[in-house]
């Protein structure tokens, strides 16, 4: 099975890839892995967690920011929905969106991890979908809102529609509910 993981050069005849050396490849969790050259980039681990390059340095963190920043061109002083905020790429998304100086609201599939998208992640509303989306967005965000970034689809996609301002954005990331 695929997929972004971290190991160390126990041998190697490249030398920008040196033994010892941390590196991220894309042959997934194993014990051992024969990973040719281009399939592996050295990582720096002296100022974070090798495991960070699996988060908020990997894939995780650069959807969120690729969505943001390129897909939604997101600006300080907007107001982004973003579902799913307690799980990998929304809880990315909705730090990176306070980074950015917008107001965020997001939605958690419980009260504890709505709970956890205020007060961990720093949005700045969050509701538990299974409330109603619709009714608990329009809460939030009486306004409307400028950017939805959608983990989800369904209802909260439907809900987000009818919060939407003009010429609002949405970011189509994933559709768990489908």
């Amino acid at each position: 099975m695929t997929g972004s993981a971290i190991g160390e050069v126990l041998a190697s005849r490249v030398p920008a890839i040196p033994v010892g050396a941390t590196v991220i490849h894309d042959r997934g969790w194993r014990e051992y892995a024969l990973v040719p050259a281009k399939a592996a980039r050295v990582i720096d681990t002296s100022k974070v967690p090798a495991e960070t390059y699996l988060g908020a340095l990997g894939t995780t963190g650069f959807t969120a920011w690729v969505g943001l920043r390129i897909v939604a061109d997101a600006k300080a002083g907007e107001t982004l929905f973003v579902s799913a905020a307690a799980g990998a790429v929304g809880s990315m998304a909705v730090q990176l969106a306070k980074r950015l100086g917008m107001r965020v609201i997001g939605s958690a599939s419980s009260p504890a991890k709505a709970q956890a998208v205020r007060e961990h992640f720093g949005a700045d509303g969050a509701f538990d979908y299974h409330e109603g989306a619709t009714k608990q967005l329009r809460a939030l965000a009486p306004d409307g809102i400028d950017v939805y970034f959608d983990n989800v689809g369904g209802e909260q996609l439907e809900a987000a529609i009818f919060a939407t301002r003009d010429f609002a954005r949405i970011v189509l990331c994933g559709a768990v509910s489908q």
